[in-house]
């Protein structure tokens, strides 16, 4: 479990401390860039592959638009 601050410090170290081309489009956990893996422990580091995969943001982002009949 973390405290108020050590769960806000990656948000702030992200916005602050790191450089934009660093963490620009990321996944960051305790105030790095977490590495992209295949099989995640949902308690491990990083982040799944499929979480961050450019196919499924755009299938996201068109059923986002359809469903509120809305283009963005």
């Amino acid at each position: 479990m973390k405290s108020l601050q050590q769960g806000a410090a990656t948000s702030v170290w992200a916005s602050v401390r790191a450089s934009a081309d660093e963490v620009g489009g990321r996944y960051c956990e305790d105030c790095h860039v977490g590495p992209v893996v295949r099989d995640n422990d949902p308690m491990g580091p990083g982040v799944n592959h499929y979480a961050v995969d450019p196919a499924h943001a755009q299938a996201l982002w068109a059923k986002s638009e359809e469903l509120s009949a809305k283009k963005f």
